[in-house]
């Protein structure tokens, strides 16, 4: 009984621990929805390190979203220190690059024991200019406004916390209004025995079969697409590692004459 007890103390300890950093809100801008789900794992005191946020960063936003290493209490204190971390930078203005450098140096001075894989992007609201770098996250799909989907060919580097002279590549793109940028962590994808890649062509398929409504009426549907992503993770009973999207949309600019319209795009046709 004294073990039983003990254990469920753990455990309600790990999953506060989890809970507390994640954002009650997170950060808006008029011409950019995000949202954001988190399905904490089912099975005991695995409780994972996965976290999301979106940050002011200047006069654009930054989104983000990291996985750490392993389950339970430690994995869960970890998260929470990398959080506020890449947030600090994030607040910074710096571009992904420098903010997940800084956060890689950060862990390897900490020294957990863990490592952690991110995903940061900074978006620019009016121009749709958009800058990705990954550190062994997995590459995020995006929804063009005219249906196709496809996953982004962002080349990164290795995960935080192993190498302090990690280079994380930048990857530039235009994120149109009416698409849809999808970020999530591998629980989402991954099964046991399954192989990765095919979770992720899965995930490219439900996002292009989603983002319908998400794109015909700008967005305003992008909970919905949300809750499609994550419904078989939803109404699984055994879910053994977290599941959490976030999802990104730019909202087209209103005409005078009430319509919706698309500012031309800095980068070309």
């Amino acid at each position: 009984m004294e073990r039983a007890r003990r254990y469920d103390s753990e455990a309600a300890l790990a999953r506060g621990l989890q809970q507390a950093p994640l954002p009650r809100r997170l950060s808006s801008h008029p011409r950019v929805e995000t949202v954001g789900r988190n399905l904490p794992g089912t099975q005991g005191m695995d409780v994972g390190g996965d976290w999301y946020d979106v940050v002011e960063a200047g006069d654009g936003l930054a989104l983000v979203i990291g996985d750490v290493q392993g389950h339970g209490v430690q994995a869960a204190a970890t998260m929470g220190q990398l959080r506020s971390a890449v947030r600090a930078f994030a607040l910074g203005d710096r571009p992904p690059d420098e903010v997940l450098s800084g956060t890689n140096h950060l862990l390897i001075e900490l020294d957990p024991g863990q490592f952690a894989s991110c995903c940061h992007l900074r978006l620019d609201p009016a121009t749709g200019g958009t800058g990705i770098a990954r550190a062994g996250h997995p590459p995020p799909p995006l929804r063009c406004p005219d249906g196709r989907t496809r996953v982004l060919d962002v080349p990164g580097g290795v995960v935080l916390g192993v190498d302090p002279h990690a280079r994380y590549p930048v990857t530039e793109l235009v994120l149109e209004p009416d698409a849809i940028l999808a970020l999530y962590t591998d629980g989402l994808v991954e099964r046991p025995g399954a192989d990765i890649d095919k979770g992720i062509a899965a995930l490219r398929l439900a996002l292009a079969g989603a983002g319908g409504a998400a794109g015909r009426r700008g967005g305003r549907c992008l909970a919905g697409v949300a809750d499609r992503l994550t419904a078989g993770a939803r109404l699984a009973t055994d879910r053994p590692d977290d599941v959490a999207p976030l999802l990104a949309t730019r909202r087209p600019v209103a005409r005078r004459d009430g319509r919706r319209g698309r500012p031309a795009s800095p980068y070309g046709p």
